[in-house]
């Protein structure tokens, strides 16, 4: 039996970061592939921009931190109620700062998104 992609037509894209750079880039190829993409990010004008590029009622932009732990439970709810669950999870948000690999603090604030987001979305 081959595998199958999960690039599949109407399969559910969630993707944080997904407003601009590498998000964006696969976003674009998820839709090129006939997905539904969920797009999360903090940047409200990016979200905008790129609600706008796809114009699709098959795309849906959510503002959200995700380090917030309460924005993702609400996120859950709002993901499940348009698109019912996700297939393709990217977790793809990050931060920019200033450190090297001696600096612990750095490395916990670089550090700051807990495992049990992966299990969030699962069906």
């Amino acid at each position: 039996m081959a595998p199958t992609s999960i690039f599949a037509a109407n399969n559910i894209a969630l993707i944080t970061g997904g407003a601009s750079g590498v998000g964006l880039a696969v976003a674009q190829l998820c839709r090129k592939h006939g997905m539904k993409l969920a797009l999360v990010d903090q940047n409200a004008d990016y979200l905008a921009k790129a609600k706008e590029s796809f114009n699709s009622s098959d795309v849906e932009t959510y503002q959200v931190d995700v380090s917030q732990l309460d924005q993702w439970s609400d996120l859950k709810s709002k993901v499940q109620q348009k698109f019912g669950g996700v297939d393709f999870l990217m977790l793809n948000a990050g931060i920019g700062l200033n450190g090297d690999w001696g600096d612990s603090e750095y490395f916990q604030k670089a550090n700051i998104a807990p495992a049990h987001f992966f299990f969030l979305f699962s069906r």
